[in-house]
């Protein structure tokens, strides 16, 4: 999903990245991370292939060519029970659901100022237990639900803050809401909300901007905090953070991974750079090769494979939780649907877990920058449909 649409920041979105941080705001979080990874010390691997991590590769489906279901763009989708919903945040603005075979069955809302309607797209996310959706309104400063099958409104509720992104997990919904504004009085004040979905009325908050490395800047490579896992749960990681957060069982957020670095940013160098949000601060901080920007985490019963930036270069962390050891891998090549292949530049984007496998999209412009030689092989050339109206697909990888 493209928060930002620069090609430079393009180029980081699709690096994905993992940022595992720190955790403030109550008494009652542990310290400790449950796991731990020094990346200056692990051993570095040049190429893992995907069949050391999973045991098949598909292609799930095609998404729809039916007029109403055409999207501009994918910015974020998401796999709940028996849909597949993707969002087109900037272009066609709306959130279309299709079923497990790629049939498009119905719009969620429309854009508009009326009842039902959005006035900005800015992030969904599903609770598949009662079938419901919940759109965060942007400009709107709502969030409005809808049933998953018939696309029915279903009602409103006010933000008591200026969110961003939102999740729902455990019956509630988790709300991140960075800012612009700096000082001290602001730099105390939580990121994450935990709201009632009935009323929005705020039931506890997390995570101050020491997280963050001092930053409440809403910057993101993959256009949302929250990282893609099985419903009822998530993690969830910022730009500078070097932690990864979780949601335990009790509805406490708490350190999960952490990546430990010299190379990691730091909020002395935040200050010393003079940090804003835009492309030139990004750059200093890759010409200086800072590691930042963690994403794409995935987990198994047996490893945990996330990204993360260094410099101008991705690079992925492979966890063994048996083996309580971590590799330092500079590319995944997909030996499953390809022959070998950079896993890179297939361009496919994270669309969560089952707990089983992975989901990825292919978003429909992205199908342009694929070689011809991968274009136009199998399971690729599947992919070819008629009047070049290829309108995105779902991929899945099934854990070994």
């Amino acid at each position: 999903m493209r928060s930002i649409k620069s090609d430079f920041l393009w180029i980081m979105l699709v690096a994905s990245i993992i940022l595992l941080v720190g955790c403030y705001g109550k008494s009652e979080q542990v310290d400790t991370a449950t796991y731990c990874v020094n990346i200056d010390s692990v051993e570095v691997v040049d190429t893992l292939p995907m069949s050391s991590l999973f045991k098949s590769g598909k292609i799930v489906c095609l998404l729809d060519t039916a007029s109403a279901a055409m999207l501009g763009a994918i910015d974020k989708m998401e796999i709940c029970g028996d849909y597949v919903i993707a969002m087109d945040r900037d272009v066609r603005h709306q959130l279309c659901v299709f079923d497990r075979n790629g049939k498009f069955l119905h719009a969620i809302g429309a854009k508009g100022n009326g009842k039902g309607e959005y006035a900005d797209l800015l992030d969904f996310t599903c609770d598949s237990g009662e079938g419901l959706i919940y759109i965060l309104d942007g400009k709107g400063g709502k969030i409005h639900s809808y049933s998953i099958s018939e696309g029915e409104y279903k009602k409103s509720v006010d933000c008591s803050n200026e969110y961003v992104n939102i999740k729902y997990a455990q019956s509630c919904l988790y709300c991140y809401h960075p800012s612009l504004n700096i000082g001290e009085a602001h730099a105390a004040r939580f990121l994450l909300d935990r709201i009632e979905p009935s009323d929005g009325k705020i039931l506890e908050q997390y995570l101050t901007s020491g997280y963050n490395k001092g930053s409440c800047h809403p910057l993101m490579f993959n256009g949302s905090a929250f990282l893609g896992t099985e419903s009822g749960t998530f993690r969830l990681a910022l730009i500078f953070a070097n932690q990864v957060m979780a949601l335990d069982k009790d509805g406490k957020v708490y350190p999960y991974l952490t990546l430990n670095s010299r190379n990691w940013v730091s909020e002395d160098d935040l200050k010393e750079f003079g940090f804003r949000s835009d492309h030139k601060s990004l750059a200093v901080l890759f010409s200086r090769r800072k590691a930042l920007g963690m994403s794409d985490f995935m987990e198994s019963e047996k490893h945990i494979l996330l990204s993360y930036m260094q410099g101008f270069s991705r690079s992925h962390i492979l966890y063994d939780k048996a083996k309580e050891c971590a590799f330092v891998v500079r590319r995944l090549t997909d030996d499953l649907l390809g022959s070998k292949v950079d896993f890179g530049s297939m361009n496919l984007q994270y669309a969560g877990s089952d707990g089983k496998g992975v989901y990825f999209f292919l978003p429909p412009g992205d199908i342009d920058s694929m070689s011809n030689q991968l274009w136009n092989s199998p399971p690729f050339s599947r992919l070819h449909v008629a009047d070049n109206a290829f309108n995105g697909a779902v991929f899945y990888y099934e854990f070994k």
